[in-house]
């Protein structure tokens, strides 16, 4: 039977993952794309005085284009958050892979002055207070938040539909979408940590596939690899 593909991503991301992943499978399948989130712009009175800054998701890159932060070097968790920092004028430098990574990166190299992490209402792995407890200087600035939006009529109708469900799921937050309904067919969770692994197995999702390592790139092989088996069988 022929899967579908549920992307949680906002639409831009998910056109893009979608279409990054039917090119590894060289096969088109049904994919849905249901934001489980908007990314909305808070207001801030004033930005805090730093030396460098850290960015754990693109989403910060753009609230610190939008709010004129001068550029120097930039603290990036991974790879595509580096490459969106670079492209609007930052020095940036990739920890590689998960908050975690970034905070060792950080405690090993011991940057000097104020660090001011652009971050959303809701963030993970407890960098500031990490970083402080260790000696490193940080300070947040919360510039987003990420309003939950509700399925929409075609995750509804996948849900009550027969083909098996194949879900990336990039963030605790975004695992939402999968809790929401209750699903008919199977559900494949495909997570980016194994932190977000706890959150959808707690949702009662089938199967849970943790990628290789938190990346856009090994979230698309997972996912190529889950799709696969159930074509193959």
């Amino acid at each position: 039977m022929t899967p579908v593909l549920l992307i949680s991503r906002p639409f831009a991301a998910a056109e893009r993952f979608g279409k990054a992943v039917m090119a590894a499978l060289d096969e088109d399948v049904p994919i849905v794309i249901s934001p489980a989130f908007e990314v909305v712009p808070l207001d801030v009175a004033s930005v805090p005085a730093h030396s460098q800054v850290i960015f754990t998701s693109a989403n910060g890159v753009e609230q610190a284009a939008r709010l004129g932060l001068p550029h120097g070097t930039a603290w990036c968790v991974g790879d595509k958050t580096a490459a969106a920092a670079r492209d609007i004028g930052f020095d940036a430098i990739s920890a590689g892979g998960s908050a975690d990574d970034l905070v060792e990166l950080l405690k090993e190299r011991r940057p000097q002055g104020a660090l001011l992490h652009v971050a959303g209402v809701h963030t993970r792995g407890d960098i500031r207070a990490r970083l402080n407890s260790a000696g490193v200087n940080c300070i947040s600035l919360t510039a987003y938040d990420q309003r939950l939006l509700q399925p929409n009529t075609a995750v509804i109708a996948a849900a009550r539909g027969t083909n098996p469900i194949v879900a990336p799921v990039f963030s605790p937050r975004s695992a939402h979408i999968l809790g929401g309904l209750d699903w008919t067919p199977p559900v494949h969770a495909i997570a980016i940590s194994h932190q977000v692994a706890d959150c959808v197995t707690d949702l009662g999702c089938d199967t849970v596939v943790t990628a290789q390592h938190p990346s856009e790139g090994a979230m698309i092989d997972a996912t190529t690899a889950t799709l696969r088996t159930i074509l193959d069988r």
